[in-house]
Parts: C-alpha cells; structure tokens; sequence
C-alpha cells in the first residue's frame, strides 16, 4: 500500500515537472528582481499577532535611570560603563538594602542568562521609548464616577 502511494507521488512529480512533449522548453524570461518582504503576522480579526516566546534578556532597563535623564543613545565608550556597571549591580550577591530589595539582588551571575549582561545593539538607556524622558508615566487618578463604580464592586464581594 505504501510502496503505490509513493509511486504514485513520484510519477505525479516526474509528469509535472516535465515539458510536454513536442514543445521546446520555455526560454526564462527575465524578470525584474524580487524584493521579500517580511511577512506579516495578523491574528484572524486583523490585528498584529503578537504571540509568541518573549525574551527581556538585556541588562537595558525598563525605564532610564536619572544618571542618564535626557539621553536616549550612549556612545560606545559611554556604553561599554554603563554595561559595566549595570553588569555589577545585577551580578552583585547583596543583602544592604531590606527584604524587599534583598530578594530582588539575591542571584549573581551563576543564576543570570548571560544575555542578560549585555545592554541592547543600538546603546539605548532604556527599553520605553515612548513618552521621550524614557519613564513609565504616573497613573491618572480615577474619575469620582469610576471611584464610586469601584467601591461598589468591593462591596459586593
């Protein structure tokens, strides 16, 4: 059963492939060359797909710190220390700080993805790019109505 099968696909193959008799072989147009484009990822209602394996493995942090308020790209040299140091600060097995801070500093290198060392390619300070400073926005206090709505739903639990 399995030896028909595959040679039924193998002549299906060979007669596609092959010039039909008594014709001369096409002659290859010459097309303009092809640029690819990369594919785009939508989900079935149209919006990008962004499901997937997410990796942070950057020394980068989320927001920039105040030493570097202001610039959004380091120069290599400026780059190399603040790798250095970030390196250090999260490599580092430190208790100084209290229990919150402790568990936070509790891992040196040994544990770390070494990715994790390394700052991003292009130098920034910051993985937030948007609001410009690089910070995440404070929270916008909530409207009486939404208070009120909200005191409600805790009260009904």
């Amino acid at each position: 059963m399995q030896a028909r099968l595959l040679s039924s696909i193998g002549i299906l193959v060979v007669v596609s492939v092959w010039p039909a008799a008594g014709q001369p072989p096409k002659a290859a147009a010459k097309a303009a060359p092809v640029t690819k484009k990369a594919p785009e990822f939508r989900t079935p209602w149209g919006d990008p797909d962004l499901q997937g394996v997410w990796n942070d493995a950057t020394s980068t942090p989320l927001q920039r710190p105040t030493g570097v308020a202001g610039k959004d790209i380091l120069t290599d040299e400026e780059a190399t220390g603040f790798q250095e140091e970030l390196a250090s600060d999260l490599s580092r097995d430190r208790r100084d700080g209290g229990p919150e801070l402790d568990v936070n500093r509790a891992y040196n290198e040994h544990w770390m993805d070494s990715r994790r060392l390394k700052i991003t390619s292009d130098h920034r300070t910051s993985l937030i790019v948007d609001p410009p400073d690089g910070r995440i926005p404070p929270l916008v206090p909530l409207s009486p109505e939404r208070e009120k709505a909200r005191a409600a739903r805790a009260g009904a639990n």
